[in-house]
């Protein structure tokens, strides 16, 4: 369900007439100074959101190229500035203006499902990210097959992904995060890879949990095996570590299990033994 920012923002965009009694040269004029400048190494970014808004308003824009503009404003607001002055907000509500203004079948648009998904994680709002990141799934699942092909390539980008940050979302609170796991098996039967590696991750919290109260009662001495998957990483970043360590860094250490399991561990096995440090960045900017 949008916001209202975001109804405020497609209000906004509704009332823009198109053109101002500029010509057609002087529309291309401001539509290139405004691309030229955003993509400027050394932009300022209000700036750059500003001259897109003029366009926005001033220039008779083809469909296409205005969705390109409403969610580069969103980019800017969210990924384009200094991480310092992120308006994670305001570049929501255009995620959901674009979302609600344009096919769900322009890649574009589904990829602002997961912009938007991403965005809430970062704020922390983590019941709406797990939604927004169930929306991108359900989105794509309930489309015909003939639209399903024209997301084929977006789909592959986001089909792992999503996983990842749903099930780790959910153990978040390790053990207490299984009972929404179970709902979320029931409530979408129809998406099996959903189902099966929510089963897993079940799996990976209940062990950990027993392993803890083992380790509490003196009876185990490390947590290797919670990675179930042959990386490098089961040698370099679990074993031997003590439960207290795994305690402080629990949602990391979730988080990266989890995608170890879905197969995502791309960005983690390209690293050299990474450290403890590396890892919490990583999960920082939602990566992990």
């Amino acid at each position: 369900m949008r916001g209202v920012a975001a109804a405020a923002i497609c209000a906004l965009l509704a009332a823009a007439g198109g053109a101002e009694e500029l010509s057609e040269e002087e529309q291309l004029d401001l539509l290139e100074k405004a691309d030229d400048y955003v993509f400027d190494r050394d932009r300022d970014t209000d700036t750059a959101i500003a001259l897109y808004m003029e366009v926005l308003e001033k220039v008779d824009l083809d469909p296409r190229i205005r969705l390109e503009i409403e969610l580069q404003i969103g980019h800017l607001h969210h990924f384009h500035a200094p991480s310092d002055k992120w308006d994670l907000p305001t570049a929501v509500a255009w995620y959901e203006a674009v979302i609600e203004r344009y096919p769900i079948t322009e890649p574009d648009v589904f990829d602002a499902l997961g912009h938007r998904a991403l965005a809430f994680r970062q704020m922390d709002r983590y019941e709406e990210a797990k939604a927004a990141y169930l929306d991108i799934r359900q989105a794509y699942l309930s489309l015909p097959e003939e639209d399903q092909e024209k997301l084929a390539n977006r789909w592959d980008r986001w089909n792992t992904r999503t996983l990842v940050h749903i099930l780790s979302l959910h153990a978040k609170n390790g053990v207490e995060g299984v009972p929404g796991l179970r709902a979320m098996k029931t409530a979408y039967p129809g998406d099996e890879k959903l189902v099966r590696e929510a089963g897993k991750a079940i799996d990976i919290l209940e062990e950990a949990h027993e392993t803890l109260a083992h380790y509490e009662d003196g009876d185990a001495e490390d947590l290797p095996y919670l990675f179930r998957a042959s990386t490098e990483l089961r040698e370099s970043y679990l074993a031997g570590r003590t439960a207290r360590e795994w305690r402080e860094d629990g949602e990391v250490a979730v988080s990266v299990a989890l995608q170890l399991v879905s197969g995502e561990a791309r960005r983690i096995k390209d690293m050299i033994d990474p450290t403890r440090e590396e890892l919490r960045e990583l999960h920082r900017q939602g990566l992990i």
